[in-house]
């Protein structure tokens, strides 16, 4: 099921960066009772699933179709944080993504 194409128009709300900024044409929705997790309740107790949608132009290599004809990337975050609105912790998020990059970014030998 294509959870993404059902969220109703008011349940996007504008994403943010990780300075509580506004970021242009970039949106944010919860989808956790749109899905099936229930087994995956049973391991994480309290899992939540956020998606976030921004305009993208150029499109990454592995965009899928419904991508490429709304010109829109789309991404899912899974948490377990019971508390927060749902544009922070998506920003939270993808502020630890960058941390994790560097961390295993393989080093330059000098």
């Amino acid at each position: 099921m294509n959870t993404i194409g059902v969220v109703p128009a008011g349940a996007w709300t504008a994403g943010i960066d990780q300075n509580g900024d506004t970021v242009h044409d970039t949106f944010v929705a919860e989808r956790t009772g749109l899905l099936d997790l229930d087994g995956w309740h049973d391991m994480i107790s309290g899992l939540r699933v956020i998606v976030l949608t921004s305009r993208c132009t150029p499109l990454p290599q592995r965009a899928t179709e419904r991508e490429k004809q709304l010109r829109r990337r789309y991404q899912l975050i899974a948490t377990n944080t019971r508390h927060g609105q749902i544009a922070w912790l998506d920003a939270r998020h993808r502020s630890h993504i960058h941390v994790e990059n560097d961390v295993n970014r393989p080093r330059a030998s000098a």
